[in-house]
């Protein structure tokens, strides 16, 4: 068998593979070996994936590398070095359109089914807010945060400005975890019950808090937390009609 056929059948074999399991066994090398084989189909790429990793650090590096400094790697084509540099372009695309369209989510299942791949493999943190109308359809998706890969800064004015702005019934929060455990940190807990709060008070549900990882994810609802803030938010209504009826005492 020739060079060119045996590379033929390397590459076949590797697409077969990524269709038929995905890519979650494919190392980082590999997938780059793959993408490059749809553009370079007659040349062996992978001594250039390898040259790329070697040069870039990781798959993310080189996918955000930029073009001029991709064609430097032997093999690299400006075509192919534009192609990957599109890659990351045309994943947002892919985000944006995922979350403009209309779905109904009634459980956490199907919220991580309708999220959960666009965030799970983020390098960072990222937030999103789901703002939902009274039939649970969803009215829009919005990312409101991005970190690094362990916090995200967010501000409550900014949840509770975007479910008003858009009339939502309720929403449902979701961010993942780089770092990889589902498990919510004590500030992802008070930031939670902060926004359930504030949102109550404003006539709007909060639904969930999806928190996902690579390979699960931690539903607030699920386990028990927004029983918990109901019943302080059931408080808090009931100490101000205390309030209300109180004596009128000046100091």
């Amino acid at each position: 068998m020739d060079e060119l056929n045996l590379h033929e059948g390397h590459r076949a074999r590797l697409r077969e593979r990524a269709i038929k399991d995905g890519l979650d066994g494919f190392t980082e090398h590999q997938i780059l070996e793959l993408l490059l084989s749809f553009y370079l189909p007659r040349v062996d790429t992978n001594p250039i994936a390898h040259k790329l990793i070697k040069e870039f650090g990781s798959l993310g590096a080189v996918l955000e590398a930029r073009t001029e400094d991709l064609v430097t790697i032997d093999g690299m084509g400006e075509k192919a070095a534009t192609f990957l540099h599109l890659i990351p372009q045309i994943l947002k695309a892919y985000k944006k359109s995922k979350m403009q369209e209309s779905v109904f989510l009634s459980n956490p299942r199907q919220v991580f089914h309708y999220l959960g791949e666009i965030v799970k493999y983020m390098p960072y943190e990222e937030f999103y807010v789901i703002c939902l109308n009274g039939k649970s359809m969803v009215l829009n998706t919005k990312l409101l945060a991005k970190g690094n890969n362990n916090q995200v800064e967010l501000n409550l004015q900014q949840i509770t400005k975007t479910a008003l702005q858009l009339n939502a019934s309720g929403i449902i929060l979701v961010h993942n975890h780089p770092s990889g455990t589902s498990e919510p940190s004590v500030e992802d807990i008070a930031l939670t019950k902060k926004v359930y709060l504030a949102l109550s008070l404003n006539g709007v549900c909060v639904m969930d808090h999806l928190i996902i990882s690579k390979d699960d994810y931690y539903s607030f609802n699920k386990q028990g937390y927004f029983l918990a803030f109901q019943k302080e938010f059931n408080n808090l209504l009931n100490f101000e009609a205390l309030k209300e009826k109180a004596p009128k005492y000046e100091v």
